[in-house]
C-alpha cells in the first residue's frame, strides 16, 4: 500500500489508559500500522482540546479511537471526542473503538453513562444534553458491530485487534490492501504470537524484561523461550521503546514552540488593544473602550484591564443618570439681582447686586432613592436613617458636606453657590419679592415646624417657585458651594461670587423641616462643619449650561 495513500487518526487518552496493558496496547496498534504502511496521525485526548488545537489530516481513512468506561461519563473526553468527529462527517469512515475495561458480558454499559447525564441535565448544566448524544451515536455504531471490545486485562485479545483491525482496513480500502491483504494479517498473527507468550511470561518476569535463558515452571513441566523469539522480542522492544521517544519529543517540542508563539502573539496583541483602549476611556467613548477592556481581559487574565472596566462601568452609571436627571433639570438664566437683606441678620447684608451666567439647578432636591443608586454604583454607605426611617421620595438627610459634594462630582456636577441658589429661589428673571421660594405664605410652599409632623415630607408635594422649583423653602437644608463668612457680603465682588477662598464652614440655605417660619426667609442662610449630619440637611446640585 502508499503510504501517501492511506492515512488513519488514532485518538487516545493516556491517562485514562492502564499503565501497562493500556500502553503497551497503543504501542502494539502504533506497530501494526507501521507494518501496514499507513500514515498516522495521533492526538492524545483528555487535554481539554479546542478545535484549533485538534489538527487531522485532510482526508483520513480510518479514525481508530482508544477508550475505557471512565470517559463515557467524563465531560471533557466527550467534548473531544465530539469534536474529533464533527471535523469530518463523511460516513463512509471507519470508526474503531476499543474499550479496555468493559464489564463482564463483554458489553459497553451506556445506559449507566446516559442516566448519569440525563440526571446532571436536570440540574440545567448545558454539557450532558451533547453528552447524551454523543453516547447514543457510540451505542448506535456498537450495534453495528463497528466497536472492536477488549476485556480489561486480556492477554489473549490482542488477537481480536488484529483480526479486527485488518478486517477494517481490508473492507474499507480495498484497492490499496488487495497485493498485501495476505502478508499483513499474516504478519499481524505472527506477532500477536510472540506478544501473547511475552504477556503470558509478563506475569513473572516483566513485560519485556527476559533473562538468556528464561524459564516458566507450572507444577513438573517447564517450557523453554527459545533464543529467536527472545531476540525478536528484544528487539520489537527496542524498536517501540525508541519510536514512542521520538514521537514524544517531537510532540513536546512541537507544543512547546506553539505554546511560546501563541503566548508572544496574544502578548503583543494584548498591549495594542490596551493601547486603543486608553485612547477611547480618553476620549469619554466609554462602551467603546469597555469592549476593548474586554477583549484584551481575554487573552491575558490580568488587573489592569480588569480595574478599567469597573471604572468604565461606574462611568457609565453616572452618565446615564446624570441623562436621566436632565429631566429633573431648571434652566436658570443668567442676569443680575439685588443679594441679601438689609432687614435680616449681620451675614445677610449689605444688600449688594450680583450678576450670575446662566446654570441649571436641580428641580427637587436628591432623594433617598437617588443617593441609595449612588452608593450601590460607587460602593459609598449609606448614612444612617433618621428616627422615621427612610422613604425613597423624601430627601436625603445626614450627609456631610463632603459626601453631598461626592455625589455631585459622581454625576459630573457640583453643588450650587450660593448666589445662584438665592437668585434660583428668587425665580431667577422673575425677580420676585417674595419671601418665601414662591410665596409670601410658608403654608403653600413648606413643610417646616408647624407642619412637617417632625420628619421630612415627599418632594413636591407643595407649590414650586416661579421658575418650577419644588422646596427651596423648608423640608431639608441644603448644603452650598461656599465657605461661610460672616462679612463676605461687603467684599464679594458682583460677577459670578463663589464665596471666600477658605474657611471652616459651608453655607446651608432653605431652612428645613424643623425650622421655624423666619429661618425659612429666602436671604437667611446657616452654616455647618464639614463633617456635619443631622437629619434636617440634605442638598441639590447644579451645573454650568455649557
Amino acid at each position: 500500500m502508499d503510504r501517501n495513500t492511506y492515512t488513519l487518526y488514532l485518538a487516545y487518552s493516556v491517562t485514562e489508559l492502564p499503565d501497562t496493558s493500556g500502553k503497551n496496547l497503543l504501542n502494539y496498534i502504533r506497530y501494526i500500522l507501521e507494518n501496514a504502511n499507513i500514515k498516522v496521525v495521533e492526538s492524545e485526548l483528555y487535554t481539554n482540546a479546542s478545535t484549533s488545537e485538534i489538527v487531522l489530516p485532510d482526508k483520513p481513512n480510518f479514525y481508530l479511537v482508544l477508550m475505557n468506561e471512565h470517559n463515557l461519563i467524563h465531560n471533557g473526553w466527550l467534548r473531544e471526542f465530539e469534536l474529533i468527529h464533527s471535523l469530518n462527517k463523511t460516513t463512509d469512515k471507519v470508526i474503531v473503538i476499543i474499550q479496555d475495561d468493559v464489564t463482564t458480558d463483554g458489553k459497553i454499559d451506556f445506559s449507566t453513562a446516559i442516566n448519569y447525564f440525563e440526571q446532571k441535565e436536570k440540574s440545567n448544566i448545558p454539557e450532558p444534553a451533547t453528552a447524551i448524544k454523543i453516547l447514543e451515536h457510540a451505542e448506535a455504531l456498537a450495534k453495528k458491530q463497528t466497536l472492536c471490545i477488549i476485556k480489561n486485562n486480556d492477554r489473549f485479545a490482542y488477537s481480536t485487534i488484529a483480526a479486527e483491525l485488518n478486517k477494517k482496513l481490508r473492507s474499507t480500502a480495498k484497492k490499496g490492501f488487495s497485493q498485501k491483504a495476505k502478508i499483513y494479517p499474516l504478519l499481524g498473527i505472527l506477532f500477536f504470537i510472540i506478544l501473547m507468550i511475552m504477556f503470558f511470561l509478563s506475569d513473572f518476569s516483566g513485560v519485556f524484561n527476559f533473562k538468556t535463558n528464561a524459564t516458566e515452571q507450572t507444577g513438573n513441566q517447564v517450557t523453554q523461550v527459545p533464543k529467536t523469539a527472545r531476540d525478536s522480542m528484544a528487539q520489537a522492544e527496542v524498536v517501540i521503546k525508541q519510536r514512542k521517544l521520538e514521537q514524544d519529543t517531537a510532540a513536546d517540542n512541537a507544543a512547546k514552540l506553539s505554546q511560546q508563539k501563541l503566548e508572544s502573539l496574544n502578548l503583543a496583541k494584548y498591549r495594542i488593544i490596551l493601547e486603543n483602549a486608553d485612547n477611547k476611556l480618553s476620549a469619554n467613548k466609554y462602551i467603546e473602550a469597555k469592549k476593548l477592556f474586554e477583549e484584551a481581559l481575554k487573552l491575558l487574565d490580568a488587573d489592569y484591564p480588569k480595574l478599567k472596566i469597573e471604572e468604565i462601568n461606574e462611568l457609565l452609571n453616572a452618565q446615564k443618570y446624570a441623562e436621566m436627571l436632565k429631566n429633573y433639570a431648571i434652566l436658570v438664566e443668567g442676569g443680575s439681582f439685588e443679594m441679601g437683606s438689609n432687614d435680616g441678620d449681620k451675614d445677610e447684608q449689605p444688600v449688594h447686586k450680583v450678576t450670575l451666567k446662566t446654570f441649571y439647578i436641580s428641580k427637587f432636591e436628591v432623594t433617598v432613592s437617588q443617593y441609595r443608586t449612588f452608593c450601590e454604583a460607587t460602593g459609598a454607605p449609606m448614612p444612617a436613617a433618621p428616627s422615621w426611617g427612610w422613604t425613597d421620595n423624601h430627601p436625603i438627610v445626614n450627609v456631610t458636606w463632603d459626601e453631598a459634594n461626592e455625589y455631585a462630582k459622581w454625576l459630573g456636577k457640583r453643588l450650587p453657590t450660593e448666589a445662584e441658589w438665592e437668585y434660583a429661589a428668587k425665580g431667577g428673571k422673575h425677580k420676585s419679592s417674595y419671601k418665601y421660594a414662591g410665596s409670601n405664605d410658608l403654608e403653600k410652599v413648606a413643610w417646616h415646624e408647624g407642619n412637617s409632623k417632625n420628619s421630612t415630607q415627599e418632594v413636591a408635594r407643595k407649590l414650586p417657585n416661579a421658575l418650577g422649583i419644588y422646596d427651596m423653602t423648608g423640608n431639608a437644608w441644603e448644603w452650598c458651594n461656599d465657605w461661610y463668612a460672616e462679612n463676605y457680603y461687603a467684599i464679594s465682588p458682583e460677577l459670578n461670587p463663589k464665596g471666600p477662598e477658605t474657611g471652616i464652614k459651608k453655607v446651608l440655605r432653605g431652612g428645613s423641616w424643623f425650622s421655624l417660619a423666619k429661618y425659612c426667609r429666602i436671604p437667611y442662610h446657616s452654616n455647618g462643619k464639614v463633617d456635619f449630619r443631622y437629619s434636617h440637611i440634605g442638598f441639590r446640585v447644579a451645573w454650568d449650561a455649557n
